[in-house]
């Protein structure tokens, strides 16, 4: 009879979640899922539905990172594997700032929609600025 110590045998252990922006699922969002023990990692982007599954070879008590990375937006998490558990949920949600938004809506216009659209957008916005300066001048008068 041979004992197989539990500590130095590996496993192959199932990584999976999803990653959302702002209640959306992101597509292609590269995850990196590391064995910092071992010095390997698997790396994949997210589907339509914002989605990830990997696999990586652990040992029990390796500690694995799970790194997620798209647009300007990147995070991690990290857990240690134990003896009896082979399937981890990792979920990442992030939620944009005000400028972030903007810059977004911004970069939609210029390049998600038609250039009609941009120059509704750019006319309505030269128009607001416009009427602030009228309004700041004529305070100013009083």
């Amino acid at each position: 009879m041979v004992d197989v110590d539990a500590q130095s045998s590996n496993k192959l252990v199932r990584v999976y979640g999803n990653v959302i922006l702002d209640g959306n699922a992101v597509e292609n969002a590269n995850i990196i899922v590391k064995n910092l023990d071992q010095g390997t990692q698997e790396s994949e982007d997210t589907n339509g539905t914002g989605e990830y599954e990997l696999f990586i070879m652990a040992r029990n008590k390796d500690q694995i990172r799970v790194e997620v990375s798209f647009d300007s937006f990147e995070n991690f998490n990290e857990f240690e594997v134990f003896d009896h558990e082979v399937n981890y949920e990792i979920n990442f949600e992030f939620v944009s700032s005000p400028v972030t938004l903007v810059v977004k809506k911004i970069s939609d216009i210029l390049f998600g929609h038609s250039i009609v659209t941009f120059m509704v957008y750019l006319i309505l916005i030269l128009f607001i600025l416009l009427l602030m300066m009228k309004i700041g001048n004529n305070s100013n008068h009083k």
